[in-house]
């Protein structure tokens, strides 16, 4: 069924986000979607009176503010829909969304909602897996499910016994762009020297990619990435407090080739969860 689809599509969302720290933790709020069938009953079923929502309109023009309430009714959309069944009794969602950066004429944001949905003989758990979104004046791009790769000698990089953070780190490639490109991802651990990652990932169009597990070692890092012409640096610090489950590393290529990477703190995102 559709529904239970969705929510076994967010518990693996939310894990490969957690992956992109650490691997999937059981304490992570929202960390599943899950469906629980109730036994049979005799009771007459009543006739379902919940119906499918439209998204807001963009905004003219648009702000940091409305761009914001903007995503999150649209975030609300697609998840209310998603959930919706001819069958559904009652559907109730809590949704927020995050400003990132600017881009060129564009925004970027992290949206996402938890909760549940009643199907009369079943109740379904969300979840808040985080979906990110570009918006300009004349388009909005929403990337939710992305492609999970490990890294591809098989191991992070590692320093000493003792230098080393539990969860392996790692970093998320965002193409809000209409045509694949090529992000070439380069990180030298400062302290040593050593280069710890060089490798040039293809991204489809409108697309994500989760490089998991890249690196364990403590330190700083620097953290160069190169699409379509366009570079941005980062220095990526390492550290037992960094590595929390909820702050993430992204890079995402806008639209007119704009590119940034930065650290994204979702912790009020995955706090919604299952309601």
């Amino acid at each position: 069924m559709r529904r239970r689809t969705l929510l076994a599509g967010a518990a693996a969302g939310l894990a490969g986000l957690a992956g992109c720290l650490s691997r999937p933790r059981a304490d992570l709020p929202g960390s599943r979607g899950t469906t629980t069938d109730r036994p049979p009953t005799t009771e007459p079923t009543p006739t379902p009176t919940v119906t499918t929502v439209s998204p807001p309109e963009r905004p003219s023009p648009l702000t940091e503010s409305n761009v914001v309430e903007y995503v999150k009714g649209v975030e609300h959309a697609h998840v209310y829909n998603e959930l919706w069944e001819p069958d559904v009794r009652s559907i109730s969602i809590s949704c927020d969304a995050l400003f990132d950066h600017r881009a060129a004429d564009g925004y970027v944001l992290f949206a996402a909602c938890g909760g549940g949905a009643d199907y009369g003989n079943a109740v379904g758990d969300l979840g808040a897996a985080p979906s990110a979104y570009f918006v300009d004046a004349e388009r909005t791009v929403r990337i939710h499910e992305v492609d999970a790769r490990d890294r591809e000698d098989g191991t992070p990089y590692a320093g000493p016994e003792g230098e080393n953070v539990r969860a392996p780190e790692g970093l998320r490639l965002y193409n809000f762009d209409d045509t694949p490109r090529s992000f070439d991802v380069h990180a030298t651990h400062e302290e040593s020297g050593d280069v710890a990652y060089e490798h040039a990932v293809d991204v489809p169009a409108e697309s994500g990619v989760l490089l998991q597990d890249l690196v364990r070692r403590v330190g700083t890092y620097a953290l160069d990435v190169t699409a379509a012409s366009a570079t941005a640096s980062l220095q990526w610090e390492v550290s037992a407090e960094t590595a929390n489950g909820y702050t993430t590393t992204v890079a995402t290529l806008s639209p007119g080739h704009r590119l940034s990477v930065g650290r994204v703190d979702l912790v009020k995102l995955f706090s919604l969860g299952p309601v």
